[in-house]
């Protein structure tokens, strides 16, 4: 007798696993129907224990197994895909339902004969990981070298992509040089289109492009699958949210590829340091090109008697009691502005904030005007109706506070109506822009609810001859070498240095490598800083990325920083306080267990909130160990994720407090 462990795959069930008998010892991965409250739902099998092993847990428990209905597909996952998805989970300090969850689509399931796994023996290869660093047309020649080899020797090949739009370039990219079976896969596929997709993998020899799902992995017999390229792969979009948790698809397809014995390439303008910190300097392809960027320094400029500027920018202007306002343009950007109006040109401007100003702070007491839910400032959004003046959103949980105007702002803190705004936002440039007498368009959530709404403001923006498009990270999503554009910069990328993140250097190198590789511009892109100091501009005026994460790299290992370590975050909200002596003790139980020097959680309290955060470092040799080439969780970390992923754990966040 057995007991199983299934993950159901059904959406609205409170938990994550459901536990059933069987006379009959099932595989892992294999699909089977349960029962979960009269309905009869699929699952998959995640572990098998023997009664006997847990004969005094089920003694203690106050309900009954039931048996499984019936198996739909033995090996419905290979085994040893799904033991690397196990492995991946406790690694990452998630649960393999959530990785289940998240990266094997419904279609999966309702075409069980199509994607069971098939007997098969992996033939061993040594292969490398190869790692390029270069544009867009360099690293795709290599993809396209690759596919035409394995497509000549009858293997198929899977690209992975961190957004849609991303999929779309690279798709119509291959399409124009030749290769006829592309199938592709993206969550906003129809049913239909997803079927002829389907069609075209069992005609072999195919190429498939993918956003972050494990579909290809299944395929893998069915396809013969050789190579897995991983496009971007310095980009965060490959995260995904779940239970206030972070999963990293490239962690997992890295890992899976190589227990799977599979070629793998990584591609991006830059990679991730992760990646870096593994891969052998031989196999890091790097492309030398000519700077493409100006850094231009705003805090030189204030320096400059504030009259002396003011009458220097408005001569350039030349409009009469209008001015371009100095906290968004620098003397040269203006120059350029006007220079290209002139000659009936497009611009794109980006800003990182979306709103008039993205905050608000007490000129007496230097308190943010933040939102009481979870401790994020407040950006204040201009309103066309006439009853309210004022409509401020949070930046994090989008709760709304509208001001008539009549009312006044105080702080929370002091009482002080001495209130400042602060910041760069997409509508503050706007208005400007609109008083000097630009044609403009704004792409930011806030405007553009839909992929429709998007492609309007594109098309509209490129449709007049004299236009400035103002845009965020959404609009650098969607743009690409085929819009005409005569001049882009980077209106400000300092408020970012205040965010207390590990990776913050190189979310601001992604930032502007993105908009090189999404630009075609002949000029330089502007770069605007009163930060100028800072050693991430450097590494990208000389162009010297494989420098910056030689350099990176050096420093976090001197001050025991991820890569080489892992850091383990507790969250806990001030009501639950109780909880801190709990984990505290489990802690110290599995230190003692496992005969390791025991280490204490640093613990935090967030000003706002109350909430104290804790974080544990623990070195990496203890997390994970390697058998037989792979790598794989380490009893303590088993026991770690076993006893404490349930108290808002995370391993190695992006945000640490």
């Amino acid at each position: 007798m057995y007991i199983l462990k299934i993950i159901p795959i059904a959406n609205g069930l409170p938990e994550n696993y459901f536990s059933y008998f069987s006379k009959e010892k099932y595989f892992l991965g294999s699909l089977v129907e349960v029962k979960i409250r009269n309905r009869k739902i699929p699952g998959l099998v995640c572990e098998i224990v023997k009664v006997e092993n847990e004969k005094i847990s089920l003694k203690s428990q106050k309900f009954t197994l039931r048996k499984i209905e019936k198996v739909l597909k033995e090996k419905f996952i290979d085994e040893n895909l799904f033991q690397s998805i196990n492995e991946t989970a406790f690694l990452l300090g998630v649960k393999e339902s959530e990785i289940v969850k998240n990266y094997i689509p419904n279609f999966v399931f309702e075409n069980i004969d199509f994607f069971s796994s098939e007997e098969t023996q992996s033939e061993k290869k040594n292969l490398n990981k190869i790692i390029t660093i270069s544009d867009f047309q360099k690293r795709h020649q290599l993809y396209l070298n690759k596919i035409r080899e394995n497509l000549k020797n009858k293997k198929s090949t899977t690209i992975f992509f961190p957004t849609i739009n991303d999929l779309e370039i690279s798709q119509a990219y291959f399409e124009k040089n030749k290769i006829k079976n592309v199938a592709f896969f993206h969550s906003g596929q129809t049913k239909s289109k997803v079927q002829e997709n389907l069609n075209k993998i069992e005609k072999g020899n195919v190429l498939i492009l993918s956003t972050s799902s494990l579909l290809p992995f299944l395929l893998k017999e069915k396809i013969d699958l050789n190579t897995i390229i991983l496009e971007k792969e310095n980009s965060y979009n490959y995260f995904s949210h779940t239970s206030k948790k972070q999963i990293d698809a490239r962690e997992f397809i890295k890992k899976i590829s190589k227990d799977l014995n599979l070629e793998l390439l990584l591609g991006g303008n830059i990679i991730s340091l992760q990646s870096f910190e593994k891969a052998n300097l031989d196999t890091v392809l790097e492309t030398k090109k000519k700077n493409r960027f100006r850094i231009v320094d705003l805090a030189q400029e204030k320096e400059l008697k504030r009259e002396e500027l003011k009458n220097r920018v408005k001569k350039i202007s030349k409009q009469e009691n209008k001015e371009y306002n100095s906290v968004y343009f620098s003397e040269e950007l203006v120059k350029k502005l006007e220079e290209t109006k002139a000659n009936k040109g497009k611009v794109f401007l980006y800003t990182k904030r979306k709103g008039l100003y993205t905050e608000t702070i007490c000129l007496d007491c230097n308190t943010i005007f933040k939102c009481k839910n979870c401790d994020k400032p407040y950006i204040l959004f201009k309103k066309n109706d006439q009853k309210t003046e004022r409509l401020y959103i949070c930046a994090n949980c989008k709760k709304k506070k509208t001001l008539s105007k009549s009312e006044n702002l105080t702080c929370e803190n002091c009482g002080s109506w001495r209130m400042k705004t602060l910041g760069v936002g997409t509508q503050g440039v706007e208005e400007n822009l609109k008083e000097i007498g630009w044609k403009t368009f704004v792409l930011d959530s806030e405007i553009a609810k839909s992929k429709t709404d998007i492609k309007d403001i594109l098309k509209n923006w490129q449709k007049e001859k004299t236009s400035i498009l103002i845009g965020t990270d959404l609009a650098l999503n969607f743009l690409n070498t085929n819009f005409e554009t005569d001049l882009a910069a980077i209106i400000s990328l300092d408020s970012l240095f205040s965010i207390p993140e590990i990776n913050i250097d190189e979310k601001i190198l992604n930032i502007c490598l993105e908009m090189k590789e999404k630009i075609n511009v002949k000029e330089k892109i502007l770069i605007q800083t009163r930060l100028r100091e800072q050693n991430v501009w450097e590494y990208l005026e000389d162009n010297n990325i494989l420098d910056f994460l030689k350099d990176e790299l050096e420093t976090r290992k001197n001050f025991d920083l991820p890569p080489y370590i892992n850091i383990l975050k507790f969250k806990i909200e001030k009501k639950n306080i109780k909880i801190k002596n709990d984990i505290e003790r489990i802690l110290e139980k599995i230190f003692i267990e496992e005969r390791i020097e025991n280490k204490k959680v640093v613990w935090a309290v967030e000003k706002k909130t109350g909430a104290y955060v804790g974080t544990l470092s623990i070195p990496k040799k203890l997390w994970q160990t390697k058998k037989e080439g792979r790598d794989l969780p380490s009893s303590f970390a088993k026991k770690i994720i076993s006893l404490l992923s349930d108290f808002r754990l995370e391993i190695n966040p992006q945000n640490i407090f």
